[in-house]
């Protein structure tokens, strides 16, 4: 990744690549972004190739340099796609920003951005239906660009500081219970799918994950599973964090799953694809696609109340903590940042243990 050396106040840049030094100014022109680059062996020379950029975008009528909010906020994720950040992560801030932040407020010229229609806007798509975790994003993001803007000296004063900022209420998960479990397993056997719900169901994967799986990933003399990667957005990209890269252990049952899905892959004709679950076409499964054309339909079919295919590793989840499973080892079984992040959606499934601890206050001081 190229390492930035110098980053002026919204005037360019010069940053170092393989040795070479890259002067490289950024400005608008017909409503598009530009960013002109030189490369020079020397750093003296990048420096007087940047002053040369400079000039040549002082010639442009100076209404172009003028940000709309639509202009900022892209140059803000095209900053941050060249960052760390997890795929799913720009994917996501990329959605936010054109479904929801430039078609209400795009055209609105970055230094006329009053706090007064930020919170018209927030109120707006509260009022329209969006998801209140949507909604969370919609702020963060539009509340990170002009951070920028204002670090950058392109605005006076962030707006959104007078805001208060929008929760996401997180919904409570909603485990399938044994009956429903019962009810799924037997409308799918058989079915094609099978084997996949079974699995999701008897390793919490994520559904990315699930379908990111390779069978190089299944290592049959360890017994385990490596979660690796995940399927997402049409195409393989790094797990959500560090946590989220584990092992798995390979149960009897498991393998019976594997044995079984490798059995109906080689029957239709998928016997070479390297990853572990495909559609009926052999192609890669999509998580939206899959959870609304096949999931939420097959559930409704089987008599089972309608709902995401995330609930299986909600359910997964509930049951071990249910079962007095410790909670730092579901918390890593599903990959999560920090047993934090567990606790705070699973608390609910956790049995109470107060009157235990009573009875070792008790036993132990008298």
């Amino acid at each position: 990744m190229a390492k930035k050396r110098r980053r002026s106040n919204g005037e360019g840049s010069i940053y170092q690549v393989d040795g070479k030094w890259v002067a490289q100014i950024s400005y608008y022109k017909d409503g598009k972004l530009k960013r002109p680059k030189r490369i020079c062996k020397k750093h003296a020379d990048a420096v007087a190739k940047l002053e040369e950029l400079r000039k040549d975008a002082l010639h442009l009528d100076m209404d172009e340099q003028h940000h709309t909010v639509e202009s900022y906020i892209n140059e803000w994720l095209f900053d941050i796609e060249n960052s760390d950040r997890a795929f799913s992560t720009l994917k996501g801030y990329r959605g936010i920003v054109n479904n929801y932040i430039i078609p209400k407020l795009g055209t609105v010229k970055l230094r006329e951005l009053k706090a007064s229609k930020i919170r018209r806007f927030i109120h707006s798509l509260q009022d329209s239906g969006v998801g209140s975790r949507a909604v969370e994003m919609s702020y963060f993001c539009l509340n990170s660009a002009l951070n920028q803007a204002y670090k950058s000296d392109i605005i006076l004063k962030n707006p959104c500081v007078s805001i208060q900022r929008p929760v996401h209420k997180q919904k409570e998960a909603i485990p399938f219970t044994r009956e429903e479990r019962e009810l799924i397993l037997q409308a799918a056997d058989g079915d094609y799918f099978y084997p996949l719900y079974k699995f999701m169901l008897a390793t919490g994967m994520r559904s990315s994950e699930t379908f990111g799986l390779h069978w190089d990933d299944i290592d049959y003399q360890t017994r385990t599973i490596h979660v690796q990667r995940q399927y997402i957005f049409g195409d393989y990209a790094k797990l959500k964090s560090k946590k989220s890269d584990r092992f798995l252990d390979l149960t009897p049952g498991l393998e019976e799953v594997l044995r079984l899905q490798r059995e109906k892959m080689n029957e239709a004709g998928f016997g070479d694809r390297k990853y572990v679950f495909c559609g009926k076409r052999g192609g890669h499964l999509n998580s939206s696609t899959f959870n609304h054309q096949i999931w939420k339909p097959f559930l409704e079919e089987a008599g089972v109340t309608p709902r995401g295919l995330h609930h299986l590793r909600h359910t997964f989840a509930s049951e071990l903590l249910a079962e007095g499973a410790d909670l730092l080892v579901v918390s890593a079984l599903l990959g999560h940042s920090s047993p934090t992040v567990t606790l705070k959606i699973y608390a609910h499934a956790m049995p109470p243990k107060r009157s235990q601890v009573a009875g070792l206050i008790q036993t132990i001081f008298g």
